[in-house]
């Protein structure tokens, strides 16, 4: 089915993007023929809003909410679209396996305008990332399972002027986490330039 969706590389686009490369999930239910877009969120129901609004707005329909209270543990959200388009329309962008897209979504290519990567990393780092005070400092970083996409992210923090750091956690029973950090000098006019919505949990 051809995308109806205007390709702008857009800083809108690349939150949208950033934000289901951390936390977005697919599935076709191949019985009813149904196409499932799926972003998922622990108890946020603040940004949970903040997300709806904007992914109701770009993609012109309804997203719908579910919240999931457990037996043990804080309440769990995520929103929901049935279409075909959209289960298709981030590919313009990314490139993943739907049945494991933790540790194998990268960006299709580097060649993004800045506005695009603005947009990117500030949906990723509210889903898959931290901003957080730590002994007076305001710390900042990002995490994912997928070595490709860490360094495109490295990369693209590199290109807007943002100094920065990589390093890798191995562990035995489980993927290899990469972190990519902020340098300490860079956190504030980071957050002037990307302005996270997570900013907003150190006051700014």
């Amino acid at each position: 089915m051809k995308d109806k969706y205007l390709i702008k590389y857009s800083e809108e686009e690349g939150e949208l993007v950033g934000i289901f490369a951390g936390d977005g999930s697919q599935y076709y239910y191949k019985k009813a023929g149904h196409y499932y877009t799926t972003i998922h969120f622990g108890d946020v129901p603040n940004y949970v809003r903040y997300v709806k609004k904007i992914y109701d707005s770009y993609f012109k329909k309804n997203w719908c909410v579910w919240k999931e209270i457990p037996k043990y543990g804080n309440p769990k959200y995520r929103i929901r679209v049935v279409d075909m388009t959209i289960f298709n329309h981030f590919l313009n962008y990314l490139s993943y396996d739907r049945k494991r897209k933790h540790d194998t979504v990268k960006l299709i290519n580097f060649d993004f305008p800045d506005s695009f990567k603005i947009g990117f990393l500030r949906g990723f780092l509210d889903t898959d990332g931290t901003v957080a005070n730590c002994k007076k400092r305001i710390r900042v970083q990002y995490y994912t399972t997928s070595k490709n996409l860490s360094k495109q992210i490295s990369l693209f923090l590199s290109d807007l002027g943002i100094n920065n750091g990589l390093c890798k956690i191995s562990r035995l029973k489980n993927k290899d986490i990469y972190y990519i950090y902020v340098l300490q000098g860079d956190v504030d006019s980071f957050l002037k330039l990307i302005k996270p919505y997570k900013g907003k949990w150190v006051g700014r």
